[in-house]
């Protein structure tokens, strides 16, 4: 059971880092185009996406340990299912943590806007201005990092449960 567990545990794993990474680069499509010079990558985009990556590291930190008890309680079920039923919570748990990250995404973006007001965000790429950005990756980290228990307490209900008998 702990190789099989294992094994599931890291194709789940892969996938929802494949997932964020695919999400962060339609977020960064734009900014990519015009964030190279004679084949150099800026600084600015650089530090956006490394803004991404930890926010949605910090997700997936907390998803794989939901996974893990996933794995966990469904193993101790017993079901005649137990594969099924593991890939269908599994997959609705990824995409919700998703969904989060993309949430938290728009809405750093947002206070990231009444901080530093009238930034057009391809004029920064093109210009560089790497300090712009780090204030947005800033908020970014620090919004998702703070939002963490709340995201648990999302995904919790969404585990199976295990009905144990109460004797008095």
């Amino acid at each position: 059971m702990d190789i099989k567990k294992l094994t599931i545990l890291s194709i789940l794993t892969v996938v929802s880092l494949i997932i964020s990474l695919l999400i962060i680069r339609i977020f960064l499509k734009k900014q990519r185009k015009r964030s190279t010079t004679g084949g150099v990558i800026h600084l600015a985009f650089a530090v956006s996406f490394i803004g991404c990556i930890a926010g949605a590291t910090f997700i997936n930190i907390k998803l794989i340990t939901i996974l893990n008890e996933l794995l966990d309680i469904s193993y101790r079920l017993n079901s005649k299912n137990t594969l099924l039923g593991i890939y269908k919570n599994s997959s609705f748990l990824i995409g919700l943590a998703n969904v989060w990250f993309v949430t938290w995404y728009f809405i750093a973006h947002a206070v990231s806007n009444l901080i530093v007001p009238g930034r057009n965000e391809l004029a920064e790429v093109e210009n560089n201005n790497h300090a712009y950005f780090l204030i947005r990756a800033a908020i970014l980290t620090c919004c998702i990092f703070c939002s963490i228990p709340i995201l648990e307490m999302l995904l919790r209900p969404f585990l199976p449960a295990i009905e144990a008998a109460v004797y008095h």
